[in-house]
């Protein structure tokens, strides 16, 4: 049998910590949309993972782009440190997306 629960809407409260993470999801794919206009057309595949304090991980669409992008880690740092946003930036880790 399936959970048909419903949550009133009239209980959420943005400033509670539903709120709170909607918040950090909007200016997480808003950093993304700055991030990927700025990414060359040779570096595609790569889309925005983490942000923590000073460090951003950049999430690979497979392994060649991982390997494209190791090499331009440098070139990929001074991208992020140009969006808006992500100027603190001090270090890039990159990852391979794994698909199940």
């Amino acid at each position: 049998m399936q959970d048909k629960t419903t949550t009133n809407l009239t209980n959420f409260k943005p400033a509670g910590g539903l709120g709170s993470l909607f918040e950090k999801a909007k200016m997480h794919n808003h950093l993304n949309s700055l991030f990927q206009k700025a990414l060359p057309s040779k570096l595609n595949g790569l889309t925005l993972c983490l942000v923590e304090e000073q460090k951003v991980t950049l999430l690979a669409t497979n392994a060649s782009v991982a390997f494209r992008a190791e090499k331009q880690r440098k070139t990929l740092l001074s991208i992020v440190q140009q969006v808006d946003g992500l100027s603190h930036t001090t270090s890039v880790l990159i990852k391979i997306e794994k698909i199940k």
